[in-house]
Formats: structure tokens, sequence, C-alpha cells
């Protein structure tokens, strides 16, 4: 025993010369709490410790993330204090439903539609409605979830959960009420996802045109421009190869129903009037488009693929949105902001104006 207390004493000398913080076994042994402790139901509040994240935090009070993240905000500070139980008993209802979890474990800080447009709301107007079907994680490819996972702090599984959350929240129109698909809460419903991507199939089809212009890609530097311009000025006209369907302009990555019933089905239980799929995602860096070679910054693409039905099966439009960004660039949360509400806004845009006659009911 004299010589386990002595060698506590050395120990916390030498912690305190390394670090100037006091070593205390037994302050140590109490700074982790029991799980008995932490998750009291009884609880309206929670202190944030090392280790805690919205979804260890959500399984432990039995309260959905995005919950948490609305009472809190969409980060955890560590030693702060933070609401774990709504604040009034009759938020209790709306709030304690906890979705189903999906085996992969959705992002920490996830982008939510707003609860009135969930299918679990119990007052829906009858007005304008779309649903927003999410791309299937299967059809999500990037080249550049490496950098992102790191320089982010996420798990590269993440990454695709991330993308498909935070651009369903932000396919909002004026005038329109949207139904995201991306928490359903039962798992064996007719609007999960996953039971929507069986009925599905998928093809590279004609564009149909959008009023919508695409967006304009950045100018050309580096050696690619400069053998270009080199080819232009000694009159050598550029070979035309043959292009693949994936990268033909006139093409995108459509989807159809393989049940015709399927909007019908839909539409009759929630009253949509649209549909959005979400069909592909990518990310892929050009390498032969420099931005700046000295930092080694290259042009990375963002293409998302879509299409628009409305209730009755009718093909509304189709077609793909390609924004240029800057591979240098690798938070995903600035990704998220400089890229998403881009896509967003173009891809509503295809929507056909909302019907004057229910816009009024859509607001409410």
């Amino acid at each position: 025993m004299r010589w386990g207390g002595s060698f506590l004493k050395v120990i916390g000398r030498l912690t305190f010369f390394l670090t100037g913080v006091v070593f205390a076994p037994t302050a140590f042994a109490q700074a982790i709490p029991d799980a008995a402790s932490v998750g009291n139901t009884a609880t309206d509040f929670h202190l944030v410790q090392q280790g805690d994240t919205y979804y260890r935090l959500s399984r432990l009070y039995k309260v959905p993330v995005y919950s948490l993240q609305h009472w809190n905000g969409p980060d955890l500070k560590l030693g702060t204090t933070i609401r774990v139980k709504p604040e009034a008993a009759s938020n209790v209802a709306a709030e304690e439903t906890v979705p189903v979890e999906p085996a992969h474990k959705p992002t920490e800080s996830p982008v939510v539609a707003p609860a009135k447009n969930s299918l679990s709301s119990a007052k829906i107007s009858s007005g304008n409605r779309v649903v927003v079907v999410p791309f299937d994680p299967a059809l999500y490819f990037s080249d550049a979830d490496n950098d992102i996972a790191w320089q982010s702090k996420v798990e590269k599984q993440k990454i695709r959960y991330i993308f498909q959350a935070r651009l369903n929240a932000l396919l909002q129109a004026p005038g329109y009420q949207s139904i995201n698909l991306v928490n359903v809460p039962v798992a064996d419903s007719v609007y999960n996802p996953n039971n929507i991507y069986k009925q599905l199939s998928y093809s590279y089809q004609n564009i149909k045109t959008s009023a919508v212009p695409a967006i304009a890609p950045p100018k050309e530097k580096g050696l690619k421009a400069w053998v270009k311009n080199t080819r232009e000025k000694v009159g050598i006209s550029k070979t035309e190869e043959p292009v693949g369907v994936a990268y033909d302009e006139t093409k995108y990555y459509g989807v159809r129903a393989n049940d015709p019933d399927l909007f019908a089905t839909l539409s009759n239980s929630i009253g949509a009037n649209y549909f959005i799929f979400i069909n592909q995602f990518e990310i892929f860096t050009d390498y032969n488009n420099c931005i700046d070679r000295t930092t080694k910054n290259f042009v990375r693409n963002f293409r998302v693929h879509y299409t628009i039905y409305n209730a009755q099966g009718d093909l509304v439009a189709g077609n793909k949105i390609l924004i240029p960004y800057e591979s240098n660039v690798n938070d995903i949360n600035k990704i998220t902001r400089d890229n998403l509400g881009k896509m967003a806004s173009r891809i509503m845009a295809d929507l056909p104006p909302p019907s004057a006659t229910d816009t009024s009911e859509a607001r409410n």
C-alpha cells in the first residue's frame, strides 16, 4: 500500500510538472458519470461531457436528434448545459416520437425539414404538396470522401448521408409544402425510401428542357488551358471522340416507376401534387483543370440528377445540375453551405407555379 501511494504521488508530480494539471485519482474516477445518473428521464437538462454526440444523447434520452438540435443549436460545446426534454408538456406528443434509426447511424448534425412537413404531422393542408424522395445511398459516387472525412472529422461512411439529408431539407419552394422522406419513422411504411426504391428503375434518358440556365463552369487554367489555346493558334482542330452516355450532355440519369399505380397510391395517401426524385449524387475532381497549381487546387464538380413527376405519373422535368467547386475545400459544413443551396433552388425552379387557390392553404 505504501508503494502504491508513493507511486501515485510520483505520477501526480510528474503530471503537474509536464501539464500543470493536478492529478487526482479520485476525481478522475468520478469524472465519468454512469449511464444511470446521466440518463435520468426526470432530468430536463444534460451537462455536455467529453465524447457526447447528439446521436448518443438521442439514444440515451429517447429524443430525436433533430429535436435536440432545435432546442440547443447544431453544435455541442464541452461543459455547457443543454435541454434534453421539451419545455412544455403540450410539446411532448409532437417531439417524443423517436424515428427508427437506420443501421448506418445518420449524421450527427443533419439539417432536417421542419416538423410541419413531416409525415407524422397531424395536420397537413390540402394545398400544394411536393414529396421529396432522397437519392439511394447506393447511387452516391465520390472521389473526395477521404479528404472530406479527414478535414471534417467525420466517418467516411456518413458523408453520403449528410449530403442526402441536407439536400432534401433545402428542397423547399414558395407556395408548396415539402414532405421530406429522409426520416420516415415506420420501417415498413409505404413512404419509407427503401420501399420506394424497390419500385423504381434507373436509366440514362433525354433531358427534359428546363427553364433554369446551367451554372457556367470556371475559366480553364493551367496546362489544359495552355494546350487548348496553343491548338487554336496553330490551327489544330481537336478530334471529336465518341462520348459515353454518362458524359453525354443531352442525357441525365433518370428514374421510372415499375408500378404504374405508385404515384396514385402515394398521392391518394397524402394528397401530393408532385414528386421530386433525387436520382444520383456525384462528386468528382477534374485533375486536368487546375485552379492553382502551387497549392494543388483543382476543380471539383458536384453533379446531381433529378426527376419531377406529377400526381398522375406524367414527367414534368428531368435534368442534371453541375456545380464547379474547389478540391482544397473539404469542410463538409462549408461545402454544403456553398453548393447544396444552389442545387436545391435550381431543382425547385422546375416545379410549375403553385395553384392560386391552394397557395394560401400551403402557407398555413
